[in-house]
Order: C-alpha cells, then sequence, then structure tokens
C-alpha cells in the first residue's frame, strides 16, 4: 500500500505499540477529500481506519487497526446505538487515561482491585453506575503466556458468550453470567505501551466473600450441582467458587471469571465449597454426567 507524496506533504508514523495497532499523523496539502480518500484506502483494504480530528481538516491521525484483531473484536465490541457509548467516549476522547494508576485516577476511576496474577485492573466510573471495567495499563507491559492483552479481555467476553448460551439452552436458573462488551481506547499520543481495548461488565452486585463462602454450604442443593455440573462439564467457568462464582443479592450464582473459555476443570475441587452431605451426589453426576448435559 502506498500514498503519494503528490497528496501529502508528511505523514509521521506516531509508533506502534506492543498491540498490533498503527497511528499516523498527518498533515495534507488538501483538505477532507484527501483525510476520507486516506481513510478508505484502508478499509477498502480490510483494515480498520478512522481518523481522530486535531483541530483541521488537514491536520489529523489515523488509527489503522489489525484486520486480524478486527475480526476478532468485532462480535463483542459495545454497539454505537449502545446508551453507555457515548458516555464511555466522554471517558476516554481527551486523554490517555489508562496510562497509570494516577491518570486513571484523575478521570474518576474508583479502583477496586488489582490482580497480581493477570495484571488486569478492576474500577468503577461515577457516570456508569451498575458497571465494572477491566483494563490494563499502559504503564505495566508484562504479559501472561504470550497472549496480548487484547486476547485476554476478547477471551472473557467470549467465556461470558459460551455461559450465556448454555444457560439459555439448558434452561438453568439458579447461575447467572454478566454482559460484556469490549470499547477500542482512542489512540492518543502517549509513554508506553498503547493497550487496545478495555472491557465494561455488568455489575452483579455481589454479596461479600464470607457471605458467598456460606452460600456454597448452605444454599446450595442438589438441582444446584446439576446445573454446576452442566456449565463446568462443558469447560466453561472456573472451581474456584469463592471468587469466581460468587453469590449475588439477587440469591443467584454469577460466573465471573470467564477468561479461560474452554478448558479441563478439576471438578473434584467443587467438594471444597459445598455441604459435606452433598459430596455423595456430586461424584455421582461426575461419574455418571447429568442429564442437562
Amino acid at each position: 500500500m502506498f500514498l503519494s507524496s503528490n497528496f501529502c506533504s508528511r505523514i509521521r508514523w506516531l509508533g506502534q505499540s506492543s498491540e498490533p495497532h498503527l497511528l499516523f499523523h498527518v498533515i495534507s496539502s488538501s483538505s477532507l477529500s484527501f483525510r476520507d480518500a486516506l481513510c478508505r484506502l484502508f478499509i477498502n483494504d480490510g483494515w480498520n481506519a478512522r481518523y481522530l480530528s486535531t483541530g483541521t481538516a488537514c491536520d489529523f491521525l489515523v488509527h489503522i487497526l489489525n484486520k486480524n484483531i478486527k475480526s476478532k473484536i468485532t462480535p463483542y465490541l459495545i454497539p454505537e446505538t449502545h446508551p453507555k457509548k457515548v458516555i464511555l467516549d466522554n471517558i476516554f476522547s481527551t486523554t490517555r487515561v489508562t496510562s497509570n494508576l494516577e491518570t486513571l485516577e484523575q478521570a474518576g476511576f474508583q479502583i477496586t482491585h488489582i490482580k497480581d496474577s493477570s495484571f488486569i485492573i478492576v474500577a468503577k466510573h461515577p457516570s456508569l453506575k451498575n458497571y465494572l471495567f477491566k483494563l490494563y495499563l499502559d504503564s505495566d507491559s508484562r504479559t501472561r503466556l504470550n497472549k496480548p492483552s487484547w486476547q485476554w479481555l476478547v477471551d472473557r467476553c467470549r467465556g461470558a458468550q459460551i455461559i450465556r448460551t448454555l444457560i439459555k439452552k439448558k434452561k438453568i436458573k439458579h447461575f447467572v453470567v454478566p454482559k460484556k462488551w469490549l470499547y477500542i481506547l482512542p489512540p492518543i499520543p502517549a509513554q508506553g505501551t498503547q493497550h487496545l481495548l478495555v472491557l465494561l461488565a455488568e455489575d452483579m452486585r455481589l454479596v461479600s466473600k464470607s457471605e458467598t463462602k456460606e452460600a456454597w454450604k448452605t444454599v446450595v442443593t442438589p438441582e444446584h450441582l446439576d446445573e454446576l455440573y452442566c456449565i463446568l462439564s462443558h469447560g466453561c467457568g472456573s472451581n474456584f467458587l469463592s471468587s469466581n462464582v460468587p453469590y449475588t443479592q439477587d440469591g443467584k450464582f454469577t460466573f465471573i471469571d470467564t477468561e479461560y473459555p474452554h478448558r479441563k476443570i478439576n471438578l473434584e475441587k467443587i467438594k471444597l465449597y459445598i455441604d459435606p452431605q452433598l459430596h455423595e451426589y456430586w461424584d455421582n453426576l461426575v461419574k455418571t454426567g447429568n442429564k442437562r448435559k
């Protein structure tokens, strides 16, 4: 792909992070026609391109997203028509909010968890009550299992969708999963690794961890275990029930850890959390399978 110098006096590549997307600063000798033609050039070649105004039609930024990544994230992108999309744009459009902890807090975020094992930040924003954010800071370039941060967020959305489909198909009533969407961060020039996405999730109104542990011991019935086995035996969710399948104020258990859409789960560990009187029932489920499966 090539751009003639007859159309453009200067194109400056502003950088490529470990995430495969590019940002160009363009100063053109023409105006709107060149700007629009440049974006169409990339779009027609299968890329995701958009311009971000810097004040004039001849001075603008072009954001180009790897077309392979585009195909993976598109199913989970928050729709343009979603009522929260404009709020996300307002939060993230002016500065690189995710640069570091300081910029995150300056933008109004309240950090609820910093996950040492996954390097992810869990935060809330007063403009989006009833929602949670999961995101990575540009100041943190660490990776897990040689997988980029955008892929982990895609997997969280995919895992939630698989569980949601199972819940609907099998008419499961004691377990839920939050809706999750991806939002592409505007590529504002900044220092450090520029992570591509943040994840927005429904706040499931969890009870305390101690209350969750108590619920797994006292609320659970054989019917709960039938449904739990159905989900876990499909390789979805987690066996770390007290943290990853907490109890909600609505009286249901919710799968909040969905970053592994499909894996082999050690079902024996479920007995660590449930009433010993249900151990035999669980063992039989694991041995013989479940009618819901």
